[in-house]
């Protein structure tokens, strides 16, 4: 594995002969550069009364010290560090052999001195190349890394597979159904789940719009908005269609029993009887 590292905020400490960082950002990649993960470490800084205490330097190890044994254990076995510069490169190593410690790595690389190299040796051609394919693998690796792990790709794969579909605007998600519109802002914590109406209403000027409003519903993770969202869509889909469904089967059982009394009374008048449940005519006369 190979971990290229970076001091960021590199400060003088007053009355002291250490420099401390604010944060040291490791990026770890396989090889071919592939990159695999990013880590930041962040240092403690000193007070005002420790930097004038007269014990100034032991402190600033101190809070060295918590740093890289968090790195060394983060590491793989037998790593290759590169660093971007090669003043982090000699800071690095002074404070590992302050500390005694044994990392195993194969290499210890800085950036700045390859390509300084490079440059040095511009007119021989594997140099060049060298420092261009360099370049180029990181650049690639890093846009493949990137897009691979987008937000907006993981949630267009889970619509994908659900039938819905993912539009994204401005950190937006709209998500379109065959029941309905939804939009939520994926990078909001909660997040506010908005539904379109599906039956439009009648606006100040008559005109027919349709409204969005907000789902009662307590959400943290895109994941959860588009679980609720195609739970809400299946009941809908089971209220429209089951509906539909009944009333489907209530209109075929009438129209069958008015089918069937109608063949039946034509085969009684066929045969030359009354046709039943006619009424009897009513007597008006008075018996003598």
């Amino acid at each position: 594995m190979i971990y290229l590292f970076s001091f960021e905020g590199l400060r003088e400490i007053e009355e002291s002969r250490y420099r401390l960082p604010q944060k040291l950002i490791v990026q770890s990649f396989e090889e071919g550069f592939l990159l695999q993960g990013r880590m930041e470490y962040l240092f403690e800084q000193p007070e005002d009364y420790e930097i004038f205490s007269g014990d100034i330097d032991r402190i600033v190890l101190e809070k060295w010290r918590p740093v890289m044994e968090d790195v060394l254990y983060d590491m793989e076995e037998t790593p290759r560090l590169v660093f971007f510069a090669e003043s982090d490169r000699r800071l690095f190593l002074s404070m590992k052999s302050k500390f005694r410690m044994h990392i195993g790595a194969w290499d210890y690389y800085s950036l700045e001195s390859l390509l300084q190299l490079a440059d040095l040796e511009e007119n021989k051609s594997e140099f060049s190349l060298i420092r261009e394919q360099l370049k180029e693998e990181y650049k690639t690796a890093a846009l493949e890394q990137k897009n691979a792990g987008s937000i907006e790709e993981k949630l267009e794969s889970v619509c994908h597979k659900y039938g819905m579909k993912a539009e994204f605007r401005s950190g937006t998600a709209y998500i379109t159904t065959y029941a309905g519109e939804w939009y939520f802002a994926y990078n909001d914590r909660p997040i506010t789940l908005y539904h379109k109406n599906s039956i439009p209403v009648k606006g100040r000027n008559g005109d027919l719009i349709r409204h969005s409003h907000i789902q009662p519903v307590e959400l943290y993770a895109p994941l959860q908005a588009l679980a609720y969202i195609r739970n809400h869509e299946a009941a809908e889909e089971r209220r429209l269609l089951g509906g539909l469904s009944e009333n489907l089967k209530l209109q075929n059982g009438t129209h069958k029993a008015e089918h069937g009394g109608q063949q039946s009374d034509r085969s009684e008048e066929r045969s030359g009887k009354a046709p039943k449940n006619h009424s009897k005519a009513r007597h008006t006369g008075k018996k003598g």
